[in-house]
C-alpha cells in the first residue's frame, strides 16, 4: 500500500463518487490522504499530489482541445491538464486513477505524441493512468472500480486487474445489479459500460 490520496466529490452532486471513493479508501487500508467535498481544492490537491505514489480521483471530468479548458473538476475549480504539463510534477507515482468522464479524450497534434489529461498524469511522473473515453454511467463505474481495486489487493498487475473487472462486470446478472442497486433494472454487458476504461502506461 504505498502512500496516496483519493479525491471524493469535491463539487457535492456526485454522491456516487463519495462511496466509491469510501471503498476506495477501505480497500486500500485506509491509509490514503482522503480529500472530500470542499476539502479537495486546488490548493490542497496540488500539494498532495507533489508526494503521493498513488492518486484516485472521484468527480466530473471534462475534454476541450483547449488543454487550459481540459480537466477535473474541484471544489474551486479546474486542474487543467495544461497545468500538469507545465507546473506539476509527482514524486514517481505507479497509478492514477480518474474515475470521471472523457479522460482519456485527446488533442490531435502534428507530433508523434498525443496530448489530453491522461499524458499530462504521464508528463507529470506517472507510470499508469486509468481514465474513460466516454461519459460513463455512475454505478456501473463503482462496481468496476471497485473490482479493479479488489483485483490489485490480490496481487495482480494493473493492466490485469483491469481486464478482470471488465469482465465482471459485463457478466453481471440483472438480479445481480439489483442486489446492489435496488433501482437498477438493466444489465452491464453492452460496451458502452465497461469499454470506456482504458488503461494507459507501463501496465504494471
Amino acid at each position: 500500500q504505498e502512500n496516496g490520496c483519493i479525491i471524493a466529490n469535491p463539487t457535492q452532486d456526485l454522491a456516487g463518487a463519495e462511496q466509491e471513493s469510501q471503498t476506495v479508501y477501505n480497500l486500500r487500508g485506509q491509509t490514503d490522504k482522503l480529500l472530500s467535498r470542499q476539502d479537495a481544492n486546488l490548493s490542497a490537491v496540488r500539494n498532495v499530489l507533489d508526494n503521493t505514489q498513488h492518486s484516485h480521483f472521484s468527480c466530473h471530468g471534462c475534454f476541450d482541445q483547449d488543454l487550459t479548458k481540459a480537466g477535473l473538476l474541484l471544489a474551486d475549480g479546474l486542474l487543467a491538464a495544461k497545468e500538469m504539463f507545465t507546473s506539476i510534477r509527482m514524486d514517481n507515482p505507479r497509478l492514477v486513477v480518474m474515475s470521471a468522464c472523457e479522460t482519456a479524450q485527446i488533442k490531435p497534434t502534428l507530433a508523434d505524441e498525443y496530448m489530453g489529461l491522461s499524458s499530462s498524469f504521464l508528463f507529470a511522473g506517472a507510470h499508469n493512468v486509468l481514465a474513460t473515453q466516454w461519459p460513463v454511467e455512475d454505478n456501473a463505474s463503482r462496481l468496476l472500480i471497485e473490482n479493479f481495486y479488489q483485483g490489485l489487493n490480490d496481487g495482480l498487475s494493473a493492466v490485469n486487474a483491469l481486464q478482470q473487472a471488465q469482465y465482471q462486470l459485463r457478466n453481471l446478472s440483472r438480479e445481480e445489479v439489483r442486489a446492489r442497486f435496488p433501482d437498477q433494472t438493466r444489465s452491464y454487458n453492452h460496451p458502452y459500460y465497461w469499454a470506456g476504461f482504458v488503461l494507459i502506461g507501463d501496465g504494471e
